[in-house]
């Protein structure tokens, strides 16, 4: 069985383990995998969405590269549970098929849903012209304008505002 999915990593290719990973290359664990909800689980972890990846990955403070994923071999998957939302997967072999550009990223996540993009918003720097692609494509969600407000813009007080002039 193959899945396909996403991986984050830091701007040298490396994982929260200090494991340096190539866009072409695939990785194999030799053992069973363990997906555990702590620190204790082994396998190459990736998520089924793209924005999940920012839930392990922080791509406010640092620069990240995502890439597309083929997992396979033995495969575990949970939903995450953090703020009932994130999936997270882990394979006992994974492939790093490409490392996405920002504009391939961009592409992606404008085709999705408005929480998808709300929570991509929370947890990836963008610039002044994504953020304007993103206000054209969801230009009357309100929670997407407040979103970017906030985390992208820094008004700590998007949220306050909104709900006192809504009163």
């Amino acid at each position: 069985m193959k899945q396909r999915g996403f991986k984050a990593f830091n701007k040298n290719m490396e994982n929260q383990y200090g494991i340096k990973f190539e866009e072409g290359k695939i990785y194999t664990i030799p053992e069973h995998i363990i997906l555990t909800k702590g620190t204790k689980g082994t396998g190459f972890h990736y998520t089924p969405n793209l924005e999940d990846t920012l839930r392990y990955v922080d791509g406010m403070i640092e620069e990240i590269k995502i890439a597309s994923v083929t997992a396979s071999k033995e495969i575990i998957s949970f939903d995450d549970e953090y703020n009932g939302y994130f999936d997270i997967s882990a394979a006992r072999e994974i492939s790093i098929d490409h490392i996405l550009s920002r504009e391939e990223i961009m592409t992606y996540m404008l085709n999705r849903h408005s929480l998808a993009m709300k929570r991509f918003i929370q947890g990836f720097k963008l610039t002044p012209e994504e953020i304007k692609q993103i206000r054209e494509k969801f230009n009357n969600d309100v929670a997407i304008d407040l979103a970017i407000s906030y985390y992208q813009e820094k008004d700590k007080d998007a949220y306050k505002k909104f709900y006192k002039r809504k009163k």
